[in-house]
């Protein structure tokens, strides 16, 4: 395109014009009529203009869990998920989107990696707002169907990383101890941390409506958890509680804001590490929707 795009998008102020220039090298177009299905194939999609809804079909029919407006991504969970559940975006008004090549767009991380630690950054973000709404589309749904249900009905999904990064990342972090029964952090309070499990279990639960406690997992040793309040700052969208006496480090919440600007080797890990571990979750909870 011969005028830039992406700086002009509010998500995308933290690159500079010459990094956004790279990203921007084999960009294209597309303009989307309401009604439309909006077509992501291989590409990640930033809309430019207007809004698109996202959906899942499955066998109990269509289920609505986000929508995407101006400054927002389509098609990241499939640069950091290899198996994306599919979803169906649909454009809800006209408008205009500008599609990247993700193969591309990961050569351009190596030539702009300062740049490419803030567009992970802008990944991140996204897939935690479509997490956050997957997550209170699940709830709702299990409130409605099934009020009594345990914690064993929605247990943790494996972590993306291993042994390897959860070390990488333990040192970045700090400890914290909880004694059994000890509430961590509380639904609806500011998130300021991502804690790792290093012993001992924790139990995250929710809030129906009706003010009914609903158990989201329970986790253990290696699992990962707070980490969508850690990449947007917004509330906490579940409490999560010590069953037993438990040893977690704490990532600070401005870890990713700091590691871009002091070191870029630990950005492109950390925002990376993030991303994938954001990735699986909302793809688990895009499995539990259907």
């Amino acid at each position: 395109m011969s005028s830039p795009v992406l700086k002009g998008l509010a998500s995308f102020a933290p690159l500079t014009s010459a990094e956004a220039a790279v990203f921007e090298a084999h960009i294209e177009e597309r303009g989307f009529s309401k009604g439309e299905r909006v077509q992501v194939d291989d590409a990640l999609l930033v809309v430019g203009e207007g809004s698109v809804g996202l959906s899942l079909e499955g066998p109990s029919g269509r289920r609505v869990f986000a929508t995407v407006a101006a400054g927002g991504l389509l098609g990241e969970l499939g640069l950091f998920e290899p198996e994306p559940i599919p979803i169906v975006a649909e454009a809800e008004t006209n408008g205009v989107c500008y599609s990247l090549n993700r193969r591309a767009l990961r050569v351009s991380f190596q030539y702009a990696r300062t740049g490419g630690a803030r567009f992970m950054v802008i990944c991140a973000s996204s897939l935690s707002k479509k997490l956050r709404s997957a997550n209170e589309a699940v709830i709702r749904s299990r409130a409605q169907a099934s009020p009594g249900a345990s914690a064993s009905d929605s247990a943790a999904q494996p972590s993306p990383l291993g042994a390897l990064d959860r070390e990488r990342l333990k040192a970045l972090s700090a400890s914290r101890s909880f004694a059994a029964g000890a509430l961590i952090f509380e639904e609806g309070t500011p998130g300021t941390e991502l804690f790792i499990i290093g012993q001992g279990e924790v139990e995250i639960v929710s809030r129906a409506a009706s003010g009914e406690p609903i158990p989201v997992a329970r986790l253990g040793p290696g699992d990962f958890f707070g980490e969508m309040a850690f990449v947007d700052h917004g509330p906490r969208s579940a409490s999560a509680i010590a069953r037993t006496s438990v040893e977690l480090r704490a990532l600070p919440a401005d870890a990713l804001e700091r590691a871009v600007e002091l070191n870029v080797g630990t950005a492109l890990y950390l925002t990376n590490v993030i991303c994938k571990i954001l990735a699986r979750r909302l793809n688990a909870t895009l499995k539990k929707m259907l």
